[in-house]
């Protein structure tokens, strides 16, 4: 019953009207950044924690969010559009959205694209409602020897399973940890790697360390990627179909279930879980020729998938201080900046901290819902930039229909 009085009083408390103004346009924001290939929903989220930071924390936790969910649900409409993913997480997305779209059914696709990310949102919500109270009971009892070895798994999972050379993830873990120690130790305030440098006794700021390390990250792969050409492409209505959503229910209950468990692994993130939500519902299937033609079944558990994934980072952040991903991590780090101390004991000192973030998701999610399907082909802003870029073999040129 207590966990019920706090997420009313914290969707009481969103429900003012600059709250659900802050919430529609940092979700703009976020859909925006993530229409943007190059950029990302880490970069989205360290950019946007700088420009909160004389913002209310509650209000600014809410901008932050609202940005996260927003940039990862906007990189399927380019990786529909233009078969680029906005974000790492929408490159699954990619497979099947833009043979859709070259189909002349781009529209569709955007719509189930949304459905599945509203889903798999809201699947994750419900997880998160229940599942970080639990897990951070369970996190009370570890000690500093749980911890050590809980944060070198972390270290250890980011380097096996997010890149194809486990050495350089484990390296950049171990910078991590090295950085994280620079400055004086909080216990005996004995200084750590300062050589006699008083500027860095209080450790490496963390907003320029976060804007910095993601924004050179963003610069370099950008300058790596070719230029691209126009092509011509028409967009339907972006409004799913009833049967889409009864015939494919099972694959976005799968999605749903894979994309919360990989969100709770220390340093996979949204990317491995669209990924192996995708190979999931291929292997369930029983039209396994279509995945990579123009499949639905693999479009839409892809989506519903990576932003399912969302509330699982959130998890054993809140619950443990441990990140599930690395636009986690920035608003993990943002939560500390503005007065939260996610790990065992937030849910002793900040119990009503938890449900705030469970109604701002919620939120976020619902602005997504609105931004994705309430307006229909060139009245959409989004569809109808990026209609004109769609690839396809035969003309080139831009061209929208009204």
């Amino acid at each position: 019953m207590d966990g019920l009085s706090h997420l009313g009083a914290a969707l009481a408390a969103l429900a003012g009207p600059w709250q659900i103004a802050y919430a529609l346009g940092a979700t703009l924001a976020g859909i925006m950044i993530g229409l943007l290939p190059g950029l990302s929903a880490t970069l989205g989220v360290a950019l946007f924690t700088t420009l909160t930071l004389k913002m209310a924390p509650a209000d600014a936790i809410l901008v932050l969010i609202c940005v996260y969910v927003g940039a990862i649900y906007g990189g399927s409409r380019t990786a529909i559009l233009l078969n680029i993913p906005g974000t790492a997480a929408n490159a699954a997305a990619c497979l099947d959205g833009n043979m859709l779209a070259r189909q002349g059914q781009a529209g569709r696709a955007m719509g189930i694209a949304t459905t599945g990310s509203v889903a798999g949102s809201l699947f994750g919500v419900l997880c998160l409602a229940m599942f970080t109270p639990l897990l951070a009971e369970t996190a009370l009892k570890f000690g500093a020897f749980e911890f050590f070895w809980l944060g070198m798994v972390g270290v250890m999972m980011s380097g096996t399973l997010t890149g194809s050379n486990p050495i350089k993830g484990w390296l950049m873990g171990l910078l991590g940890i090295f950085v994280a120690s620079i400055g004086l130790d909080p216990i005996h305030a004995h200084p750590r790697f300062t050589f006699d440098n008083n500027e860095i006794s209080g450790g490496i700021g963390l907003i320029p360390a976060l804007v910095g390390a993601f924004g050179f990250a963003e610069i370099l792969t950008v300058m790596s990627q070719s230029k691209l050409k126009t092509m011509i492409s028409s967009v339907d209505s972006v409004l799913p179909k009833i049967a889409d959503l009864l015939r494919y229910w099972r694959t976005i209950i799968r999605s749903g279930l894979i994309g919360v468990f990989v969100g709770i692994l220390p340093g996979v993130g949204e990317d491995m879980a669209a990924w192996s939500s995708y190979a999931a519902a291929k292997r369930a299937s029983k039209e396994r020729e279509k995945f990579g033609k123009g499949s639905i079944d693999g479009l839409i558990a892809a989506e519903t998938g990576d932003n399912a994934a969302i509330p699982g980072a959130l998890i054993p952040a809140l619950a443990l201080g441990i990140p599930g991903s690395a636009p986690a991590a920035v608003l993990m780090a943002a939560m500390i900046i503005h007065g939260a101390q996610p790990g065992p004991m937030l849910m002793v000192n900040q119990p009503q901290f938890v449900y705030d973030v469970v109604g701002i998701t919620l939120l976020a999610t619902l602005a997504i819902l609105v931004f994705g399907l309430c307006r229909a082909r060139s009245s959409c802003p989004s569809s109808s930039c990026c209609a004109c870029w769609v690839r396809t073999p035969s003309r080139s040129g831009c061209s929208t229909s009204g």
